[in-house]
């Protein structure tokens, strides 16, 4: 047998030495006073010992029902699987932009999945939050739904790149209106976006789109990719392991990356923004997630779980303290 509550375990045996201490204390009393008032007396002597026994069947409902507190667990038993946690929506940009290397030699692109994994990895630890992945370029496409299966998001993640988006440029702003699109009315209060991006935005929404937010409920948490307004080369990884620049009739394109709309977003809906290129601030947004209200989830299929048995223990509690309490009555 296991429990729960271990600390507990210690609260039983003093409540109940606790109990017997005090019977013992007023068995004497009584006793001397038998002796005076009453000697030889059987029938006092048979009521000293009913109430000795209502002592004991005290002390030992207090073991029980302290043993019962600390929560005893049996074998397993199935359920329908359940979770209290959040939808965070991972919403990435895999546009060629995001290989622009600005980040120590590494890409933005790396930079951002390498956050992204350390904060699937705190979700994951923490147990409750439900993943689901967007992906943009020039348009937007979701590729996971709402889910408990972190395995799967991250071989998906793992795997995404520009290929799974047709169209080419770079629309935050279409990015972030498929994932507001995507969340299921009256989810709002309890969905995170996770915007990943260097905002480098070829459309003129952006700004627009970011005070739209206000009011929806949605959060936006926002890590930044890139160093504003430093023009970096990108270099496009091929298949062979190498990698080659990004050419524009025959010229080197380097990209600028601009955090400013960002920000905003991030603050438009309450958000939390990280500059990947400043510090390692995932710890932050994670925190942010962590503390904002749950909600409960089904989760896929049923689990196994430990069988309470405190209402095996507490039931006896129960009589031992109705005998007991007749025993006590004993005249």
């Amino acid at each position: 047998m296991e429990f729960e509550y271990i600390s507990l375990l210690g609260i039983a045996p003093l409540a109940a030495a606790s109990v017997l201490l005090l019977h013992s204390h007023a068995a004497r009393a009584r006793a001397r006073a038998v002796a005076v008032f009453h000697p030889g007396s059987g029938q006092l002597s048979a009521v000293v010992v009913a109430r000795r026994r209502a002592t004991w069947a005290a002390a030992a409902a207090v073991v029980l029902l302290g043993l019962a507190l600390a929560r005893p667990l049996g074998g397993f038993e199935e359920g329908v699987a359940s979770r209290e946690g959040r939808d965070v929506l991972v919403v990435l940009d895999v546009s060629l932009s995001m290989y622009a290397r600005d980040h120590d030699g590494a890409s933005r692109s790396d930079a951002g999945r390498a956050a992204v994994e350390r904060l699937v990895d705190r979700l994951a630890a923490d147990g409750g939050h439900r993943l689901s992945l967007l992906a943009f370029a020039g348009r937007a496409s979701q590729l996971l739904p709402p889910a408990l299966d972190y395995e799967t998001f991250r071989t998906r993640f793992d795997a995404l790149g520009p290929h799974d988006i047709a169209r080419r440029g770079t629309r935050v702003d279409t990015g972030l209106a498929a994932a507001l699109g995507s969340i299921k009315t009256g989810s709002e209060a309890f969905t995170d976006v996770v915007l990943v991006s260097d905002g480098e935005d070829h459309g003129t929404a952006l700004r627009a789109a970011g005070r739209n937010l206000r009011g929806t409920g949605v959060t936006v948490h926002v890590l930044a990719a890139g160093i504003p307004h430093l023009p970096a080369p990108v270099r496009i990884p091929g298949a062979d392991g190498t990698d080659a620049p990004l050419l524009y009739q025959d010229e080197p394109v380097r990209s600028r990356a601009d955090h400013a709309s960002m920000r905003d977003l991030a603050a438009f809906s309450s958000g939390t923004f990280c500059a990947l290129h400043q510090a390692d601030c995932v710890g932050d947004v994670f925190a942010a997630i962590d503390s904002a209200p749950r909600r409960a989830f089904s989760a896929e299929g049923r689990e196994e779980r430990r069988r309470p048995l405190y209402h095996w223990l507490a039931l006896p509690a129960l009589f031992l303290l109705a005998g007991g309490a007749m025993w006590g009555r004993a005249r």
